[in-house]
């Protein structure tokens, strides 16, 4: 038996908010009582085992947060420690906290996984999962990303391409300077302000992310925003506000006193270095630096990342000057003034274009390189298409600047004398142009933010050649975001078992499709006489026939433990829940699939049962039986308590031919009734039970039929306080008004 588990991750890892778990089928935890060990720079991490470990199977269960980036990845891995019996003196590993009786339960709750690709067409033994961003984190980006663009571009706009565009602008000049100057100061300010709040936000939203848990959880514990501020994540973030702080100081005193001068605005471009310097730093850029065994090209990735911004923000923010700034600032002047301004700055700005364009071309390309991608990655990943998709936006970009370049500004060049209706069809003509551009560079903003939530597309090949060589003390060496890994064999029994059971339910046919393995998948399809039924659109209409929900609870049998899973939507009326160790002790299962439908009074129940041997799995399908009760009184009352049941199966028919047995148990204070049989008369089943305690208890019903399964159900009371409930789901539909 190993001592430990030694997982090497391709960034460094924040301790505050990983996590890793040492589970076996039976979902008892065989970490040790020590925290990990774990190199916060390098990204190793070492789990201590428990002594002794018995022969099995075993699932390391890991969620890690990269200290540079802020990423939350997660996933899994198998070992197997082969043998006999547990070694002399081996230690019986209690249930960790929250289990239930008998040590299975869901104290280890199982972490979505994604399959990954067979290696040399062997079964890959590590699965991993990035999280993805939502759109508050989208929305937050682009506006961390946006806004530097539009004060930087704005500052650079004022000092390379003002001046040159009032060059030949007498009269008007300097009150046109001062209105440019203004709008520029104004628009800067707006815009530095509403950056210092949207970082703040992106600080809440990575504590939301990395804890995952709500706003309301993340500030009610003091701890986690400073813990957060603690990474690199966060001290880019701290010094990226400092940064738009000192700007927006720096401009509030050049207005204050009227002296908004080239000197101002060049610290404002100074400070926007600084800015982006200080964004690299918590970049994949820089993550890319500081993988081992890193090349040149991932040397270079964080100045590269650093010109990439500052031009990208120059170009796109002077596209924003033109259409919010100059554009509104000479409507009113006289039309050879109007148009000596467009021309010269047009000509000025496709100079800084022209540069501009090959830079962000050549930046972006080492940055993606340097992330190794391949062209299964490019393709395949979500990272990969948003690149192709900010390409081709980029791309498309370049049309209407090339209509400036070639028609506005020599158009403009050769007006002489009357300009009346020439003029205006080119400033028509520019006006949409340029418009057409800030549109496109605002959804290429959003690709961007994009790019910054999501994990590089690095080939998992070129990932794998950055591993360490597995230590004598380790039982693998894992590695993650993306995902790829080198570990123990699996053991020689098959790889999986796939089964897909089904029952036709109320007309409906249910199939319950079970991939078992180290981890499970569990799918369920629905048909009927019309095709495949799914779920339900935001607003179904008053006839639609779709599913609301999919709840799949999973029994072991041989100790009546249970857990439940509600499955999502995964499209073509397949609902599936995500992967896990569902049936991950050897023994006796069973899946009960409640449906519920739209506008339907009843649900779909379906029963299946499993006897589960290692990855060798059999099933078939199983009975369900609705358990109807009254009591009296009603509300129970502490005291004697007489009990009707009704018992139906799932196609609404009545059971007449049970012998029921029902025994009521008091779990927190461990009272428990003699066990008592149920007189039957025509499927109405009656009993007596003396219940002396108010409070919680749970009435067990055993139903057994000549030729079926036996069941177990449950009816769970509150004595004095309300009334029963058989489990808290299903509950009755809610029908629409028509």
């Amino acid at each position: 038996p190993p001592a430990s588990v030694q997982m090497t991750f391709s960034e460094g890892v924040a301790p505050d908010f990983s996590s890793f778990a040492v589970i076996d089928r039976a979902r008892r935890h065989y970490e040790s009582a020590q925290p990990p060990v774990i190199d916060a720079q390098k990204g190793l991490v070492t789990v201590a085992l428990q002594p002794n470990l018995p022969a099995g199977v075993y699932i390391v269960q890991w969620k890690v947060v990269s200290v540079i980036d802020g990423h939350l990845t997660r996933g899994s891995f198998a070992f197997t420690v082969q043998g006999g019996a547990p070694p002399a003196g081996a230690e019986t590993p209690a249930p960790a906290a929250g289990g239930t009786a008998g040590g299975v339960g869901p104290a280890a709750t199982p972490q979505p996984t994604v399959n990954l690709p067979p290696d040399d067409n062997e079964a890959a033994a590590t699965t991993s999962e990035f999280t993805l961003p939502g759109p508050p984190d989208v929305f937050v980006r682009w506006l961390t990303g946006l806004l530097p663009a539009i004060i930087i571009g704005a500052a650079v706009f004022r000092l390379l391409v003002v001046p040159a565009g009032l060059a030949h602008v007498r009269e008007a000049r300097a009150a046109l300077l001062a209105r440019l100057d203004l709008r520029l100061v104004m628009v800067a300010l707006v815009s530095a302000w509403v950056l210092l709040m949207a970082l703040g936000a992106e600080l809440l939203l990575q504590a939301m992310r990395v804890t995952e848990s709500d706003a309301l959880t993340v500030l009610a514990q003091h701890n986690v925003l400073s813990n957060v501020l603690g990474t690199s994540f966060g001290l880019s973030l701290e010094l990226r506000a400092l940064g738009a702080l000192t700007i927006f100081a720096l401009l509030v005193v050049g207005l204050a006193t009227g002296r908004v001068r080239g000197v101002i605005w060049g610290l404002v471009v100074a400070l926007g270095v600084a800015y982006f310097v200080a964004a690299t730093g918590s970049a994949h850029a820089t993550a890319l630096s500081e993988t081992r065994g890193a090349g040149w090209l991932q040397a270079i990735a964080p100045a590269a990342n650093v010109v990439h911004l500052f031009i990208t923000a120059v170009w796109i923010g002077g596209i924003f000057s033109f259409v919010g700034i100059l554009l509104p600032a000479i409507r009113g002047l006289a039309p050879e003034n109007r148009a000596a301004v467009l021309r010269d700055s047009i000509a000025r700005f496709s100079l800084v274009g022209l540069v501009s364009v090959p830079l962000v071309a050549l930046s972006g390309t080492l940055l993606y390189l340097a992330a190794d991608p391949s062209v299964a990655t490019t393709l395949d990943t979500d990272y990969g298409r948003v690149v192709l998709a900010k390409v081709a936006l980029l791309a498309v970009l370049l049309l209407p600047a090339a209509y400036n370049l070639r028609r506005v500004g020599p158009g403009l060049a050769r007006l002489r004398g009357a300009m009346g209706s020439a003029l205006g069809r080119l400033v028509a003509g520019f006006q949409q142009s340029i418009r057409a551009e800030a549109v496109l560079v605002s959804v290429a903003v959003v690709c961007a933010a994009l790019l910054t939530l999501l994990a590089p597309a690095t080939d998992p090949a070129a990932l794998a050649r950055t591993a360490p060589p597995a230590s004598k003390e380790a039982t693998t060496v894992a590695e993650a975001a993306p995902p790829t890994a080198t570990a123990a064999p699996l053991p020689t029994e098959p790889v999986s078992t796939t089964l897909t059971l089904s029952q036709t339910v109320q007309g409906v046919d249910l199939a319950l499709t079970t991939e078992h393995s180290v981890v499970d998948n569990l799918s369920v399809a629905l048909h009927d006489a019309h095709g495949a039924i799914t779920a339900c659109a935001p607003t179904p209409a008053p006839d639609a026939n779709c599913v609301l929900s999919v709840k799949l609870t999973v029994t072991q049998l041989d100790d009546n433990t249970s857990f439940s899973e509600v499955a999502p939507d995964t499209g073509g009326g397949r609902f599936a829940v995500p992967e896990g160790p569902y049936l991950a002790l050897d023994g006796n299962w069973q899946i009960v699939v409640v449906v519920r439908r739209y506008n339907q009074p009843k649900d779909l129940k379906a029963a299946f049962r499993y006897s589960v041997t290692g990855t060798a799995l059999t099933g078939r399908p199983s009975d369900f039986v609705n358990v109807d009760v009254t009591t009296q009184p009603n509300p129970p009352k502490s005291g004697p308590v007489d009990f009707v049941f009704h018992l139906t199966d799932n196609n609404d028919r009545p059971i007449t031919d049970a012998t029921v047995t029902m025994q009521g148990i008091m779990p927190t204070h461990g009272h428990v009734t003699e066990l008592t049989p149920l007189a039957n008369a025509q499927g109405t089943y009656t009993g007596h039970l003396l219940m002396p305690m108010s409070g919680g208890w749970a009435v067990d019903l055993t139903i057994a039929r000549p030729g079926h399964d036996t069941l177990v159900a449950e009816v769970d009371l509150d004595l004095d306080k309300s009334d029963y409930d058989l489990t808290p789901y299903p509950t009755p539909n809610i029908t629409p008004a028509p």
